[in-house]
């Protein structure tokens, strides 16, 4: 059956033929999957649920010059296929602004500090530096590919970062520094996290302190005009092969064929990938049913809790006291924030960000409320210059129903040695995407891309070889980004 459509948005005309290939899902990874199919050849059409294309990456327009990156931001020095697909597509990056000096809120002083370390009694420095240091040493035992192959991966597996930390830092002011990281960079406190994920994002990254850091590290640059050109320019190229609004309910697969369900449509192809969170690919029908093991992977992956929060000035006024809008807070809402101003200055933007438990909390209150408590946790640090703000934006991630939570998947206990493993094995017709589904970069960008390219390589190998598309359906062939 050819795909038919009754209402809603769209990226474009419905295609005219009937598709090799359904996405499921207009993240990251199933554009870059159906991308990849369309440059070789094949027909793919993209059923996204939302009314936009983006998933976990998402820009908020401030003016016809700025946006904000509500999700998705930065990328560190060894994201190659990322910034090869951004490259392809005529998208640039900069540095993220990074000089001056960096504050940390702790204890109850706020005080100042360059390079180095951070400006805490030397006993809670020594005792957080030992237990990071036993995190590193220990990440770099990890086949980085196959952390279910490490030597002692099975009871890492079934261990909390949190009671790890617990035997070896306990809970004074030492490991109060240690947790502002971790809530920060997974959106959920110690205990929700297992070892073995922890060590395992450690080691991807190269240590501890780059899940921090911005010159060499997790957040060491941004794309020009926002992470969100990614993927509008891979929807762009897609001419029309993706439809907005089409909740997926049902995939059936049958002989050679795999037929997917939306409320309005059904779509017949001769594969599919799924490309959405975990927690929503688990509330898909499948028939036949999906393996016991696959089922309880998907059920296994809660998101992490992160309300991303702007605070937009009329310049960037932090940097004439020589502050590069870094902040590290042991005090809630708001644990970090970064300087994400324009390259030309002409607006000042900090983003924060308020995760885990506090994050729930944060979420619960009204809007002035919330509102306020940013502004407060930003004028402690920044001071009085702070509360006048030109625009405020948040974004609540955990109340976003196709997201359901970011920044990823956090694996319960047990699941990495079992079914994780084989996450981004196919289930007959079936693939999966997404950048849960691959060890490099899980749950980043970079992941998300490598995810979608693997899939699509798999598709391809078992097809019948790649045909050129027909002029009526346009080239995918690189070209400029309007």
């Amino acid at each position: 059956m050819s795909p038919r459509r009754e209402g809603g948005g769209a990226a474009g005309a419905v295609p005219s033929s009937e598709p090799d290939v359904v996405v499921v899902g207009a993240g990251l990874a199933g554009l870059t999957a159906a991308y990849t199919l369309a440059k070789a050849g094949h027909e793919p059409l993209v059923l996204e649920a939302r009314g936009r294309v983006g998933g976990r990456v998402l820009g908020e327009p401030l003016d016809e010059r700025v946006s904000l990156d509500l999700g998705g931001t930065w990328f560190g020095p060894s994201k190659h296929r990322l910034t090869a697909l951004a490259a392809e597509l005529g998208i640039g990056s900069h540095p993220t602004y990074d000089r001056g000096a960096r504050l940390l809120d702790y204890g109850g002083r706020v005080r100042r500090f360059r390079a180095g370390l951070p400006p805490v009694p030397l006993p809670d420095l020594v005792a957080a530096g030992r237990a990071t240091a036993g995190l590193d040493m220990l990440a770099r035992t990890l086949p980085r590919e196959a952390p279910w192959l490490a030597a002692h991966a099975e009871a890492w597996d079934r261990q909390s970062l949190g009671r790890w930390l617990d035997d070896r830092i306990g809970t004074g002011r030492g490991r109060a520094l240690v947790d502002i990281a971790v809530r920060t960079v997974w959106g959920a406190e110690p205990h929700r996290i297992t070892l073995l994920q922890a060590l395992s994002y450690i080691d991807s990254l190269g240590g501890f302190e780059a899940l921090t850091r911005v010159k060499g590290g997790l957040m060491a640059d941004r794309f020009l005009g926002g992470a969100h050109r990614v993927t509008d320019a891979l929807a762009h190229r897609l001419h029309g092969r993706v439809l907005l609004r089409s909740v997926v309910r049902r995939v059936r697969q049958s002989g050679s064929a795999v037929e997917v369900e939306t409320d309005t449509m059904t779509v017949r192809a001769r594969r599919a990938v799924v490309a959405v969170p975990p927690a929503l690919a688990a509330e898909i029908d499948f028939t036949p049913r999906l393996p016991a093991a696959r089922t309880r992977a998907l059920r296994g992956l809660p998101m992490g809790s992160i309300v991303k929060v702007f605070a937009v000035y009329d310049h960037p006024f932090w940097r004439e006291h020589g502050l590069n809008g870094q902040m590290v807070s042991d005090r809630p809402p708001v644990t970090s924030t970064f300087d994400l101003s324009p390259l030309d200055g002409s607006l000042g933007v900090l983003a924060g960000f308020v995760p885990g438990s506090w994050a729930r909390a944060f979420s619960a209150l009204p809007a002035a409320e919330r509102k306020e408590a940013v502004l407060a946790s930003l004028a402690r640090v920044y001071g009085p210059a702070a509360r006048h703000v030109k625009r405020y934006v948040e974004k609540d991630w955990t109340a976003d129903p196709y997201a359901r939570g970011c920044y990823f998947g956090l694996a319960e206990q047990g699941l990495i040695t079992g079914p994780l493993a084989d996450m981004g094995t196919p289930d007959g017709l079936v693939h999966w995407a997404g950048a849960e589904t691959t060890w490099q970069s899980f749950g980043g960008m970079e992941g998300a891309v490598a995810s979608g390219q693997r899939s699509a390589r798999r598709i391809l190998a078992g097809l019948d070889g790649g045909r050129r598309p027909s002029p009526e359906h346009g080239s995918v062939e690189p070209e400029a980004v309007s």
